[in-house]
């Protein structure tokens, strides 16, 4: 029983993966942003995170990839500008 349990947690965290660097490369496209596969998939998980808790607090339900990759660009976009007001 504990074998099938570690094998869902397995799986579940390499679809966290895979799905935040298509979110994160989606976003990448769509900003215009150059960045290797880690930097998408951390770009890809954090706006997803993000995009999920604008629209909800907006309180529109919107599809899991399109919040995502929404949120990505909107991540991308901060950074741009904190690191744009930094230099």
């Amino acid at each position: 029983m504990l074998g099938a349990f570690a094998m869902v947690n397995v799986l579940w965290i390499l679809l966290v993966l895979i799905s935040g660097a298509i979110t994160g490369w989606l976003a990448g496209l769509i900003m215009h942003s150059e960045g290797g596969t880690i930097w998408n998939i951390i770009i890809g998980i954090i706006g997803g995170i993000l995009g999920r808790l604008l629209f909800a607090i907006i309180g529109i339900h919107v599809s899991g990839w399109i919040s995502s990759v929404i949120g990505a660009c909107v991540l991308i976009f901060l950074i741009r500008k904190v690191v744009k007001f930094t230099k």
